[in-house]
């Protein structure tokens, strides 16, 4: 019985280690994270307008990031041609998955390429409603990539400069158009965490 318990033991060690040894990462993954601040000046509808926001996301091994991110407008505006209609503002908010994949992270100076994929909405605030179906907001599909060039201010501190395009699909609301709701953002980003 104990020479039976013995070898029973030395298996199971034997196979911790090959277990051990045949693993996709040899080495310990390096895990960080980050929270950012994001301000985007973009049109909606012919009109410039400002996104605020933020991402927060889980940093692996100091080149990929996963997490979450949701931006709106703060400055709502009024689309040209509507003002003579007695409307109010434009609004419209998006969020989703983050990922990010960051180039030669620990210069100074170096690149990330950041997309979100998700989901948002857009709506009218004010007497507007589609003449056709009544509404006044609709939702849709959104995918933006980026790219950002990012500086190593301090260790726990970063900020970056960027151009991304907002796709936009499925939005049905009266002569607001997929076209009205994308386009090309330069982005100035805030980044805090442990890199």
């Amino acid at each position: 019985m104990r020479t039976l318990l013995i070898f029973v033991g030395i298996c199971l060690i034997a196979t911790s280690v090959y277990a051990y040894d045949d693993t996709l990462i040899k080495h310990e993954t390096d895990i960080g994270g980050f929270f950012d601040i994001v301000s985007k000046k973009t049109q909606v509808k012919d009109t410039f307008c400002l996104f605020v926001g933020g991402r927060v996301a889980f940093l692996a091994n100091h080149h990929w990031a996963f997490g979450a991110g949701g931006y709106g407008v703060v400055n709502d505006p009024i689309p040209d041609g509507f003002e003579e209609e007695g409307l109010t503002k434009l609004r419209m908010y998006y969020g989703g998955l983050t990922f990010e994949y960051f180039a030669w992270p620990d210069k100074v100076v170096h690149v990330t390429f950041p997309i979100l994929i998700g989901a948002g909405k857009v709506e009218y605030k004010g007497s507007y409603r589609d003449s056709e179906t009544g509404k006044d907001s609709d939702t849709y599909f959104i995918a933006e990539p980026e790219i950002n060039i990012e500086f190593n201010v301090m260790r726990f501190w970063r900020m970056g400069l960027a151009a991304s395009y907002r796709y936009v699909s499925g939005c049905e609301l009266g002569d607001v158009t997929d076209d009205d709701l994308s386009g090309v953002a330069g982005n100035l980003t805030f980044r805090l965490g442990k890199f």
